[in-house]
């Protein structure tokens, strides 16, 4: 009886751990997905300053984005999900922690050398 309970614990935090890491990962997808659409909006000022298009392109990449950081979060928690039952869970959540800190640190030069 203790086994599985014990058994039963360390499941339940391995999957507590996914969903910690799946969680991480949405709240860094949010903020690169800010600093893009900030850095999107903050070029298109400066390439067409007098532009009629600028809410089209405000709305509209937001929307995209959007769109694509929810498919991307759908995804990732199934990524997570599989690493879990090989044990690359860690390894796995910084490849997807680097890639969204990539593009934060993209769009963050793109607002340093826009401004």
């Amino acid at each position: 009886m203790a086994r599985s309970a014990r058994a039963f614990v360390k499941t339940v935090g391995r999957y507590v751990g996914v969903y910690v890491a799946w969680i991480a990962s949405a709240a860094f997808g949010v903020y690169a997905l800010l600093k893009s659409w900030e850095a999107i909006t903050q070029t298109y000022k400066v390439l067409f300053p007098h532009s009629w298009g600028y809410g089209a392109v405000h709305n509209f990449s937001i929307f995209i984005l959007g769109i694509a950081w929810l498919i991307a979060i759908l995804y990732i928690e199934d990524y997570y999900r599989t690493a879990l039952a090989t044990g690359r869970l860690l390894k796995r959540f910084l490849r997807v922690t680097l890639i969204e800190a990539a593009i934060s640190v993209a769009a963050l030069a793109v607002l340093v050398f826009v401004a």
